[in-house]
């Protein structure tokens, strides 16, 4: 199963349970990561609710975690927690070698887009990490390699 069906069917599944995820009372503070504070984005905000409401979790903190964050911060998952999904999408410029009609070798820059899915565990769903005030930039130093 690729990302998009992955998305659509949270989104179907959702609509079928009578819940329309873009219309809610959304939190204050949006969904963010722990470590670098940076707000989830456009279709990430709709996911993370999406599966909150699939789980019936609702949780009042809005930090998340990656599992690498998780460990690195010293902390743990609770066990029977069940991760939500968020994607990364993004572009680069690669060079690409052809080879000319003369057998010449030219390079070119080519432009590649690609999206990445992630497992997140909220901030409730985890022990032994401390919790943070949205404006404290004093938990960044022990979140290294996220």
């Amino acid at each position: 199963m690729n990302i998009y069906e992955i998305v659509t069917g949270k989104i179907i599944e959702c609509l079928n349970q009578g819940v329309v995820p873009w219309e809610r009372d959304w939190l204050s503070v949006p969904f963010s990561n722990y470590c670098t504070k940076k707000a989830y984005q456009g279709l990430n905000q709709l996911l993370l609710t999406a599966q909150n409401i699939l789980n019936k979790k609702y949780y009042s903190c809005p930090y998340w975690h990656i599992w690498k964050q998780v460990n690195n911060l010293g902390g743990f998952v609770r066990k029977g927690e069940k991760a939500s999904i968020i994607i990364y999408y993004d572009s680069k410029i690669i060079e690409v070698e052809t080879e000319s009609g003369k057998g010449e070798k030219e390079i070119t820059e080519k432009k590649i887009s690609f999206v990445r899915y992630y497992s997140v565990f909220n901030q409730e769903q985890t022990t032994g990490i401390p919790e943070i005030e949205f404006n404290n930039n004093e938990h960044k130093k022990n979140c290294k390699d996220n």
